[in-house]
This record gives C-alpha cells, structure tokens and sequence, in this order.
C-alpha cells in the first residue's frame, strides 16, 4: 500500500509528527529513537511507512531507516505485540541489540523497553529466532554477530542440542574470548 512518504515536516508532538505532501498532512506514528534524530520543523525528511488497519484503529507509522520498519513489521506480527508495544521496542533498543538478545538467548536485553517483562520477553525471542533471517538479509551482521552465529551452529553439526550450544557459546563470550577468531572461539565454547 504505502511504502514511503517525502516531504517537509510541518509539526512535531510528544508521540507523532505531521509531514505535509500536496496540500495533505500524513500523520506519523515515530520510534523514541527517530524523535532524536529528527531536526526541526520544515526540514524535509524521507520516511517508510508501515500502515496498521484495524477495526477500531487506523494509524502510519514512520521510521528513518527501513530495517526499523521491517522490525516494527515482523514484531507486530508476533503474537501478543501490539503497534504500540512494537514502536516502544524500535524506540528504545538498536536493532543490534535486538539481535544480540536473539542470537544470545538473553531476554534480560529486551527487557530494557518499557512494557516488556520477562515472559513477554522470553516469548518474543522465541519467537524471532525464525525470524532473524528477514531482518540480517537487509542489514549485514557484524562480524562478532556472525561469528556467534557460526560457533553455534558448528556445536549444533557436532551434536550438540541449540541450547546447550548457545549456552557454550554465551558463557565463551562472557569469559572474554574473541568471537572473531572463530576457531580459538568455538574451542573454547567446547570447554564449557
């Protein structure tokens, strides 16, 4: 339906902008985080847009960059996450951080947004571990990132259960060992 929205911004409130494109003004539901990175009213700004219909509401929502809508997108299609749920944890997590949690089984880093306890949390990365994929394919992983990744899936080849292997693998990066020499990584995700 809408994908993006160019043009000047006319007003910005506590929770919502208006940007004015021929003679209309869209209203946009934005993130904590794009609040800071705004500027001033009458700059002109570029937008993704994700549309949420429903029965009692209609809303836009507006993010700068469009990996923070497709994360808004696949947390609003998780169960039990709500639009405003969704645009609190854009809002108040980085993406990366939002990965990390994932690929580390650490709900503790979720748990930073406001409204998200630790069940909501535990169910979230649960749920978004099927999910990496969609957001990593338009945002590379660092290679710390993608080296977590690696080590855990070499324990899993070598028989390993995926939690057991993300335990490993977490309690290796706790003891400070170097996720980017992969080898002296995994070897020492095997001691634990």
């Amino acid at each position: 339906m809408f994908d993006t929205l160019r043009g000047p911004i006319i007003r910005i409130e506590k929770e919502y902008i208006t940007v004015e494109t021929m003679g209309i003004g869209w209203k946009l539901f934005l993130p904590l985080s794009s609040f800071q990175r705004l500027g001033k009213a009458g700059e002109t700004k570029l937008f993704y847009l994700s549309c949420i219909f429903r029965e009692h509401m209609q809303a836009l929502f507006g993010f700068l960059e469009e990996d923070e809508r497709t994360l808004f997108e696949i947390l609003c299609n998780t169960s039990g996450i709500g639009p405003k749920t969704a645009l609190s944890i854009v809002g108040n997590l980085d993406i990366d951080h939002i990965l990390m949690a994932v690929l580390r089984n650490d709900p503790k880093l979720l748990q930073k947004a406001p409204g998200i306890g630790k069940k909501t949390a535990e169910r979230l990365i649960i749920e978004l571990k099927e999910k990496v994929p969609a957001i990593t394919k338009k945002r590379p992983l660092q290679e710390s990132q993608s080296s977590y990744l690696d080590a855990t899936q070499a324990l899993i080849n070598l028989g390993y259960s995926q939690k057991d292997a993300q335990k490993a693998v977490q309690k290796a990066l706790e003891n400070g060992n170097d996720p980017t020499d992969l080898s002296s990584f995994i070897a020492a995700a095997l001691k634990k």
